[in-house]
This record gives structure tokens, sequence and C-alpha cells, in this order.
């Protein structure tokens, strides 16, 4: 049988392991590259495709109401 004190501790560093865990997504769903010889539209959910390209870089995103079209622009 397990102590009060262990089961606080073991509860504390699950909460922690989540908090890092979801933390840690966060980046990736926030956050697009472009590479360079690309450019990026971006459509928007809620007012149709944004009218500023993007260039070679990494740019902010809305999850789920913006997504990034990917153009090779290489000749």
């Amino acid at each position: 049988m397990a102590s009060p004190a262990a089961d606080k501790i073991l509860t504390a560093v699950s909460r922690l392991g989540l908090g890092l865990g979801v933390a840690a997504m966060v980046p990736s769903l926030c956050l697009f590259d472009v590479d360079g010889g690309q450019r990026v539209v971006v459509l928007n959910m809620f007012s149709g495709v944004e009218d500023k390209v993007r260039g070679e870089g990494t740019h902010f995103k809305i999850p789920w109401v913006m997504q990034p079209k990917i153009y090779n622009v290489r000749t």
C-alpha cells in the first residue's frame, strides 16, 4: 500500500509531465517553415485567402483556422 506522501509526489510528477508534453506540442501546431524557393499563401477559414504571400522563414499560424498552402517557385 502506497503512502499518501508518495501518492502526492507521483500525482505532481504526472501533472508536470502532462504539462511539459502539451507545451512541447504547441510550437509544432502554431509554426510552419517555408524553405528557399518556396512561397506560401494562407487560407483563413473565416476570411478566405489572405493577400499577403509569405517568403522564406518561420511563420506563425492559428491551428485549424489558418492553412498554409506551399508553392514551389524555382525555375
